[in-house]
């Protein structure tokens, strides 16, 4: 997705790509979160306070919203 910005002239710079690898060797790949068990996560960040106070709700909720994978959505909003 940031890649894609970049080369539409929507951001200057694909932070995504200056993030460091993740390596484990105890697993392979990641897991997709199904749709029902995406939305209770939506419903449980729109519902907490704290998450709203720090303005972190709103991250989240791109995130989920965009379907950036973690490390894009930390790496975006960091």
């Amino acid at each position: 997705m940031t890649g894609i910005s970049v080369w539409n002239n929507a951001t200057e710079q694909n932070s995504v790509m200056e993030l460091e690898r993740i390596r484990r060797f105890d697993k392979v790949g990641s897991e997709a979160i199904l749709l029902d068990e995406l939305l209770a996560v939506a419903g449980k960040v729109k519902g907490d306070k704290a998450l709203a106070e720090c303005d972190e709700a709103d991250s989240y909720l791109c995130m989920i919203d965009m379907g950036f994978r973690i490390g894009e959505g930390c790496g975006t909003t960091g």
